[in-house]
């Protein structure tokens, strides 16, 4: 309670009929149970410290869910930087095996390539050497069998020959017959053929 406050209430006292001492001892007295009391000032006064404690505690929340959220994000940045590095690296290790890979599958193609191809020429000589020795032992075989047929043909004509030869033979013997009853008969002897009609006999007979 100011001192403005005290002497506004010891006139007031004074009006009402008590005297100066009494005034100022009943103020005085009323002041001092008055001043530990919080005034509407005072209570302004609170309220605007309140509010600047809880706008100071508020910024201080803020900033410090800033910080904590900001260093989330920065971790978190982080960690997706190591992901994508180690995602990186993964899939530069998988496009080198996939490389090698292809290197490795394209030898191999070109090494059975390689195999087919002597296959295919060794296959193609084999063919050609088995076609050669079935041409020359189908050659063989018709030069036998003419050689054969040829065999055949001579002893077949040797045959004929000879059946012709003892037919002659047979009919010259058939013919001599008569020739030797005549003589038998007539006491005389029967002119024979020719020296080389008989030759010839005889040698067609030895053929």
């Amino acid at each position: 309670m100011q001192a403005q406050d005290i002497l506004d209430t010891t006139h007031q006292l004074e009006g009402k009929g008590m005297t100066r001492l009494q005034a100022e001892a009943i103020a005085k007295a009323l002041a001092a149970t008055v001043e530990p009391l919080a005034t509407k000032q005072d209570l302004k006064a609170a309220e605007g410290r309140l509010e600047q404690e809880i706008q100071a505690l508020r910024k201080q929340d803020l900033k410090a869910t800033e910080d904590r959220l900001g260093n989330g994000i920065e971790s978190l940045r982080k960690d997706m930087k190591a992901a994508d590095d180690r995602l990186g690296k993964d899939i530069e290790s998988l496009r080198k095996d996939m490389k090698a890979a292809e290197d490795r599958l394209g030898k191999d193609i070109e090494s059975l390539r390689k195999e087919t191809k002597a296959a295919e020429d060794r296959l193609g000589k084999d063919i050609e050497s088995l076609r050669k020795e079935t041409k020359a032992g189908f050659a063989s075989v018709l030069q036998q069998t003419d050689t054969k047929i040829e065999s055949v043909k001579v002893w077949l004509l040797g045959g004929l020959l000879a059946i012709a030869l003892s037919i002659v033979v047979f009919a010259l013997q058939v013919a001599a017959e008569p020739v030797a009853e005549r003589e038998f008969e007539t006491g005389q002897p029967i002119r024979q053929p020719p020296e080389t009609t008989q030759s010839a006999i005889s040698n067609q007979t030895n053929l």
